[in-house]
């Protein structure tokens, strides 16, 4: 019952919505929420319930925004870990409520809470506390400067923030986790006022996420580094990143991890239509004592009928991320995917992280409805990129140890249906199934997943 009431209330709020997506004028909604610019927002001709809040005016120089999320999601598993075993219904949900403050041209406080949690979970892992469940705290809440000098726009965060940049492949909030990612610390955004390119540097430490405290830096990891765009927007390149960061272990004498990554990123279009998306990155570093070498390249070709009804388009892409061959010889070749969007990447089901991975993809998706109703395929072939090493999930944990025999992984289907069903309001339906390959016969249970999703989601 408790499923049925927070469904059907979080349905009514979505309905309840003016029926409208988008519009000139209307600034969108962001993954990031403080990205989101209001500043020129009218007072007037706005046609929702929630917009009178985005820009309320305190005095001739101080202003503020009000926005929010609420999101429910039940999801259903069937041989979760391969295991017969597991099956599980439940629902997870939560809720953003943010102010943005604003001090005049160059001064704003941007404070957000969060509330999320879930019904019984019976699945290995029970409560996660990092993904699931977190009873209410503080989550974004900075003070930022925001000042143009000599033609460069300089904007200076200090406090709790989401992390995100490129592609997400590295450095992602995870947005699919009940519990989004946070960190604590400072950045500095430097860019072309006329948007050409920028350059973010951060030195933060990870959050720790405790559902019943409040949660706290992790003062035993520190996430730093540069990561810079520049925008070519020639004939075949739209854009081109370079990234180097850093995780250090840092106040525990027992614990000695420094990863290094060194990274790159290029996008755009061979011919009109035809899209590319390339990424590569390789760790050094020092793992107590083990000298660590590692990589990962991944690429990804999209085709769009631009011209027929529907705007179909087709994707395919491979990718590799490197494992240790020889666990046992002192050195570390298994790639630290950091903090990455693998849910995106690697299938819905998770069971798959970017290391130790070798992935063969291809996609296929329309729009039946323009900007309304999004339909999409994918389909992953997975193999162990070394079969001395383990398979890796999408949170990095192992879900089987490398057996040295086949590296076949297996086959996920990914199926699911977007529906916009207005500017506040989205609902998402999918099905995903994992056909166990040679490598789970070997290791262990090797029951074939399924895993069926309905998330409703309202945002202001």
């Amino acid at each position: 019952m408790k499923i049925l009431r927070i469904v059907l209330l979080l349905g009514f709020a979505c309905l309840a919505a003016p029926l409208a997506l988008a519009q000139d004028g209307v600034p969108p909604f962001h993954n990031l929420r403080f990205e989101e610019d209001w500043s020129d927002y009218p007072e007037e001709g706005t046609d929702s319930l929630f917009d009178p809040l985005k820009k309320i005016e305190l005095s001739d120089d101080i202003w503020v925004s009000i926005g929010g999320e609420a999101r429910a999601r039940v999801e259903v598993w069937n041989n979760f870990g391969f295991n017969d075993a597991n099956y599980d219904t439940f629902l997870l949900y939560r809720a953003f409520l943010h102010t943005d403050f604003h001090f005049g041209d160059h001064w704003r406080a941007f404070v957000e809470g969060r509330f999320s949690g879930l019904t019984e979970r019976d699945l290995p892992g029970g409560r996660r506390d990092a993904l699931d469940a977190d009873y209410g705290d503080l989550w974004n809440a900075f003070v930022e400067a925001n000042y143009d000098v000599g033609g460069v726009n300089l904007v200076a965060r200090l406090g709790r923030q989401e992390l995100q940049f490129g592609r997400q492949r590295t450095i992602s909030p995870l947005d699919w986790a009940n519990n989004r990612r946070i960190f604590g610390g400072g950045s500095l955004r430097i860019s072309d006022v006329e948007g050409g390119w920028n350059v973010n540097l951060f030195v933060t430490s990870p959050v720790t996420i405790d559902r019943n405290e409040f949660n706290e830096h992790d003062d035993n990891r520190l996430f730093s580094g540069a990561y810079a765009t520049v925008k070519i927007d020639n004939k075949y390149v739209a854009g081109v990143d370079a990234y180097v960061l850093a995780l250090n272990s840092i106040n525990d004498p027992a614990v000695d991890d420094d990863r290094y990554t060194l990274g790159g990123r290029v996008w755009g279009e061979f011919v009109e239509n035809l899209a590319y998306d390339v990424e590569g990155a390789y760790q050094v570093g020092d793992v107590d004592g083990a000298d660590l070498s590692a990589f990962m390249l991944t690429g990804d070709l999209t085709y769009t009928f631009a011209e027929v009804d529907w705007k179909p388009w087709l994707g395919a892409g491979a990718g590799i991320a490197s494992g240790d061959d020889t666990p046992s010889d002192g050195d570390i070749e298994t790639f630290n995917q950091l903090f990455p969007l693998g849910h995106a990447y690697l299938g819905f089901i998770d069971a798959v992280g970017r290391q130790n991975i070798a992935d063969i993809h291809a996609t296929v998706g329309a729009w039946p409805v323009a900007k309304k109703v999004r339909v999409r395929g994918d389909v992953h072939f997975f193999w162990l990129a070394d079969s001395d090493d383990a398979l890796y999930n999408a949170g990095g944990g192992v879900v089987r140890a490398g057996t040295g025999g086949d590296k076949q992984v297996g086959t996920e289907l990914d199926l699911n249906v977007l529906w916009n069903i207005n500017r506040h309001a989205s609902l998402l339906i999918g099905y995903s199934h994992f056909f166990a390959g040679d490598f789970i016969e070997e290791s262990g249970p090797s029951d074939d997943i399924d895993f069926v999703y309905t998330q409703l989601a309202f945002t202001f």
